[in-house]
């Protein structure tokens, strides 16, 4: 049975060791579990999964891995918001730069 509702999930790395450091929950729920939630949740055709990824300049935001982020998507319909990470004082975290996010933009196009 199809669902009217458009799921979005906070990726923001197709890295097991990258996204526990940013998500705790990846422990209990690693990519591949969540992979396979993704691929059996009834998304319309139309639409598909929107993927949030922030981009975290040094930490996710490398042509690496991108390409882990093509492998994570392979056989689902989905679609991939890049977000430049809102920085503020005191955030050891920056944006990546444009030239990094056209770069992992393109590969994943």
């Amino acid at each position: 049975m199809l669902t009217r509702v458009r799921l979005a999930i906070s990726l923001h790395s197709a890295d097991n060791i990258i996204r526990t450091n940013m998500m705790p929950i990846n422990k209990k729920y690693p990519l591949e579990k969540l992979k396979k939630a993704l691929l059996e949740y009834p998304a319309p055709s139309r639409h598909g999964i929107t993927l949030e990824y922030v981009m975290i300049e040094g930490v996710n935001d490398s042509i690496l891995d991108a390409k882990k982020l093509v492998k994570f998507i392979h056989g689902m319909k989905a679609k991939v918001n890049l977000i430049p990470i809102n920085h503020f004082p005191g955030l050891a975290m920056k944006a990546s730069v444009q030239a990094s996010i056209d770069a992992f933009q393109k590969h994943l196009s």
